[in-house]
């Protein structure tokens, strides 16, 4: 497995040091280059509040592919469990008079034809046997709600048929902590 990862990097970082990027002038906005050789990290944001900053969080494990003249490159990220440690900075969840949870504004540099969300306890950090609190699909939404003391998996996957659109495609895996 790591002999694969190790290959996969490699060849990865070639394709990017040998022009792996694409123009998708028809695709985008302006007429911009987008190059999406990795999977892009995701920015929340309070919906209800007025300040709108963003909490950036990058994917921890990764399938992505994309291509590289007429061939196809890929790379594979090998993360850790969601519960086998708080990594990173916490995202603090505003309290709002009479609400359990708040809705968080999820964007990307291209948003994912599906997203998937598991949640835990935060007290179950270190238990990678810990039942989930739930687990809820998203297709069309990009509004999710989050809650204080949670541990929260985001799975966000780009189809394989919209890649004549996007340019890439694959799955990616991100981990948020709330306080």
């Amino acid at each position: 497995m790591k002999r694969k990862c190790f290959t996969c990097f490699i060849f990865a970082a070639a394709a990017v040091l040998f022009g792996a990027c694409h123009t998708w002038e028809e695709h985008s906005p302006g007429g911009h280059t987008r190059c999406l050789t990795e999977a892009p990290a995701l920015a929340l944001s309070d919906s209800l509040s007025s300040q709108w900053e963003e909490f950036s969080v990058s994917a921890g494990s990764y399938e992505w592919n994309y291509p590289v003249g007429e061939e196809m490159a890929g790379q594979i990220a090998c993360g850790i469990h969601p519960l086998d440690g708080i990594v990173g900075e916490k995202l603090k969840i505003a309290e709002y008079q009479g609400m359990d949870s708040v809705p968080y504004r999820l964007s990307c540099a291209v948003a994912p034809d599906t997203i998937k969300i598991c949640e835990w306890d935060v007290k179950d950090v270190g238990n990678t046997n810990a039942e989930a609190l739930s687990q809820t699909e998203y297709q069309e939404t990009l509004l999710l709600d989050l809650k204080p003391d949670r541990v929260y998996e985001i799975s966000a996957d780009w189809s394989k048929e919209k890649l004549d659109i996007n340019g890439f495609y694959g799955r990616a895996s991100y981990v948020i902590v709330t306080e």
